[in-house]
């Protein structure tokens, strides 16, 4: 059984996940319902194998709070591989939002639900709700990681600049290290590099109610790159 996983404080990273289009196919997909259930399951399972804690979860998104940023990435990057393996609703599957796609060389890209994630990393206000005992996070730093998620496309995970210091720091050794980089564990690297990770720069952004703009970077699962340039696809009535 795996320990306990406690509320990191102090320096810590920030994701957020939701479904894009999730209000539309609860109305119409009567998939929806298995669905939730196997993404929920799926999500809370590797969460803590990855020694994240759910900080909150509102319908289909997630709120979650790791100790090392490498940690976070990890985490990120196992479930939008682990969401390909799933045996999705068939409901699921013949809808827009949901059908198989593949690149040119017949590999598959998308299937199913399709979640999009943001990570930040920072020092965050951190507060215990006195009626459930349970850890919460406050502040611009929050503020932000939520908007870098919301800035991501289903099967996509934006992050900020730090992540991806850390990224090069740590797993591609390509850049000096960071006040952080000793803090990042060995089983979260060698867990990255046997997924391998692609880095994609998307450059300077505003993003809404953030005063300056931010450097945001795509991250993907190395075989899952060819996501790139995917568009999201629109609400489809007959689903």
């Amino acid at each position: 059984m795996l320990p306990e996983v406690f509320a990191p404080t102090g320096h810590v990273a920030l994701v957020f996940t939701d479904i894009p289009n999730s209000t539309h196919l609860w109305e119409v997909n009567p998939g929806m319902a298995t669905a939730i259930r196997m993404h929920n399951t799926l999500l809370r399972r590797h969460l803590r194998l990855c020694g994240g804690y759910e900080v909150k979860n509102e319908g289909d998104a997630f709120m979650c709070s790791f100790p090392t940023s490498l940690a976070a990435v990890w985490w990120c990057l196992t479930i939008q591989v682990e969401l390909l393996n799933e045996q999705w609703p068939l409901e699921i599957l013949e809808c827009r939002d949901g059908k198989p796609i593949y690149d040119e060389k017949g590999h598959l890209l998308a299937c199913g639900l399709s979640v999009r994630m943001g990570i930040h990393s920072g020092t965050p206000l951190c507060e215990t709700d006195a009626t459930t005992n349970h850890m919460d996070y406050f502040g611009p730093m929050v503020n932000l990681s939520a908007r870098i998620s919301s800035n991501a496309l289903g099967g996509q995970i934006m992050c900020s600049l730090d992540i991806v210091r850390e990224i090069n720091a740590k797993v591609f050794e390509s850049e000096e290290e960071t006040e952080y980089s000793k803090l990042q564990t060995s089983q979260a690297i060698e867990g990255i590099r046997d997924l391998g990770v692609s880095v994609i720069s998307v450059g300077e952004v505003k993003l809404k109610d953030i005063e300056l703009p931010e450097i945001l970077h795509v991250l993907y699962p190395h075989h899952l790159e060819g996501r790139n340039g995917l568009e999201e696809p629109p609400a489809d009535p007959s689903t």
